[in-house]
């Protein structure tokens, strides 16, 4: 297990670094433009994982070439995720069957972002190669949901909220999801890495502004196993495919 999820950070890091090897020396070579000094930029990153805030920040190195620090923020599913519903109950709220935990990863990454195709016209677009590194801080949150008890029904009592826990509650009584805050407290740290790759499309017709959207994969390898799902194989390595739109500000 260990030593495939290593083959795939490895894999990953190779597909992350190669076209910047590639154009990297050529982007040195190239004399200076007037090209803006740093840019700030925040936006809504999706992915196959989930969805979350992005913000990030630019500095030029070169003519085509810049650093970027930035993080992200967002949850992370199993594939195996699905939303179900006490039918019994015509009020009662959907929930993810089998779900005993839930995963919040904060992304700091430092990376860079190469011009491979020059913005032309005002209505044109500039295209990008960006990749990224840093620490995955995964918050691993326990699941609490609506209980009721086998006589509930017909006593006419309200559901209470219990950690969820599959040996103690059969699905027949579970009312529905409790709040997502509920067991916030009780969570635990898992520290890890985040890689990504992509393409960056600049769309913007003003020059001092950036509007565009990045394309690309990414992964998440934890230090050990991250437990989400009862009776599911689950996973230390998490890749996926993402979408990030962008809004920014250049500064020459």
């Amino acid at each position: 297990m260990k030593r495939r999820s290593f083959n795939s950070i490895v894999k990953v890091g190779l597909f992350v670094l190669s076209p910047l090897i590639f154009f990297a020396q050529q982007a040195a070579e190239e004399e200076p433009g007037y090209l803006y000094r740093k840019a700030f930029s925040g936006g809504l990153m999706i992915s196959t994982h989930g969805i979350g805030p992005q913000l990030q920040l630019e500095r030029k190195m070169n003519y085509r070439y810049y650093h970027q620090f930035g993080l992200t923020l967002s949850g992370i599913r199993h594939e195996k995720e699905y939303r179900s519903k006490n039918a019994s109950y015509d009020d009662s709220k959907p929930y993810v069957y089998g779900k005993l935990n839930s995963l919040i990863a904060l992304r700091f990454f430092f990376g860079g972002k190469l011009e491979l195709f020059e913005k032309k016209r005002t209505r044109g677009i500039s295209i990008h190669y960006t990749w990224a590194a840093g620490p995955s801080v995964g918050y691993l949150k326990p699941v609490y949901l609506k209980i009721l008890e086998p006589s509930a029904a017909e006593q006419h009592q309200d559901p209470h909220v219990e950690r969820y826990d599959p040996a103690l509650h059969p699905q027949e009584n579970i009312y529905g999801r409790a709040s997502y805050f509920e067991g916030f407290g009780e969570g635990s740290i898992r520290p890890g890495l985040f890689l990504k790759s992509g393409f960056f499309f600049d769309f913007s017709k003003k020059e001092a502004l950036i509007l565009g959207l990045e394309i690309g994969a990414m992964i998440d390898a934890y230090s050990k196993t991250v437990v989400l799902l009862y009776q599911s194989k689950n996973h230390q390595v998490f890749p996926a495919f993402y979408a990030s739109l962008l809004i920014g500000k250049k500064r020459f």
